[in-house]
């Protein structure tokens, strides 16, 4: 599924024979367009039902690569602004999908596995 909401995903785990398994949204670090702002109900409600929560343009088509904390954390730790800033979505516990023609970004990606941020850096972010 892609971009169900709180209310679409409980109306279709209410009704389905078979349990959706992924919903996918885009959110990345410093989203401000009103959707973003019901991702953590969505969350939630994903939680609530073993659904897994997936993030598209985790990004945000650039915008999080510009962001000034996903900086000055990239720059402290000596790795990407893109590895922070998918480092930000898999520290929630959630999954996401990247998109390169680069062989560099896509190990870059791989990487973040190993990247846990911290309370602090998580903070910051989550404030953006």
């Amino acid at each position: 599924m892609s971009n169900f909401q709180s209310k679409q995903l409980e109306a279709v785990v209410a009704t389905a024979t078979i349990p959706p398994a992924v919903d996918q949204m885009q959110m990345y670090v410093g989203c401000k367009a009103a959707w973003c702002a019901t991702n953590n109900a969505t969350i939630e409600t994903c939680r609530r039902h073993g659904i897994t929560w997936q993030v598209y343009s985790p990004l945000g088509h650039g915008k999080a690569l510009e962001n000034p904390a996903v900086k000055q954390i990239a720059a402290a730790r000596n790795v990407s602004a893109a590895q922070v800033a998918l480092a930000w979505i898999t520290t929630q516990g959630h999954a996401f999908v990247t998109s390169s023609n680069s062989e560099e970004y896509d190990r870059e990606d791989l990487a973040v596995s190993e990247i846990r941020l911290t309370d602090d850096e998580m903070r910051q972010l989550n404030a953006q």
